[in-house]
């Protein structure tokens, strides 16, 4: 596997990926892009905390538009789960993101989990073995420094 460096104008890559959708809840906002520049990519970013008040609402709420569009990826296609902000996740927001990732691997198409190590959120990930689903992979550096596309 190769991956793709696409690297955006620094701190300008994000005011560059322009929302389609945002969800703002009282400690959690989430982000949907489809930036043009990335065609075979779509970007949820997640600033905050998904926890279980939470999780089901961004899950059936941007999720269900996206749980219609999931189903519509292709395979090549990459979706992008932007958690380096994320300050804290638990199990049913893990098991949202666990069922997105097998979906997406049946379809053929695959996942990139952008993760900050120095979170609580990374070791998380880590032990529930997420980043060793097939199809998932990860980009340790904030979108503002770019977008790692896995490419086979």
């Amino acid at each position: 596997m190769k991956r793709l460096r696409i690297v955006g104008k620094g701190d300008n890559l994000m005011r560059e990926l322009k929302p389609l959708e945002t969800t703002r809840l009282e400690d959690l906002t989430v982000g949907v892009v489809m930036p043009e520049e990335y065609p075979t990519a779509v970007v949820f970013t997640f600033k905050g905390e998904l926890h279980s008040l939470n999780a089901d609402t961004v899950f059936t709420g941007i999720a269900n538009p996206a749980g219609d569009w999931i189903g519509k990826v292709k395979a090549g296609e990459t979706v992008v789960l932007d958690f380096y902000d994320l300050g804290y996740i638990n199990s049913v927001g893990v098991g949202h993101i666990a069922q997105i990732a097998q979906k997406l691997h049946r379809q053929e198409a695959s996942m990139l989990l952008v993760l900050n190590r120095e979170s609580k959120v990374y070791p998380i990930f880590e032990y529930v073995g997420i980043l060793e689903f097939p199809g998932v992979y990860t980009q340790y550096h904030p979108l503002s420094e770019g977008i790692d596309l896995p490419h086979e």
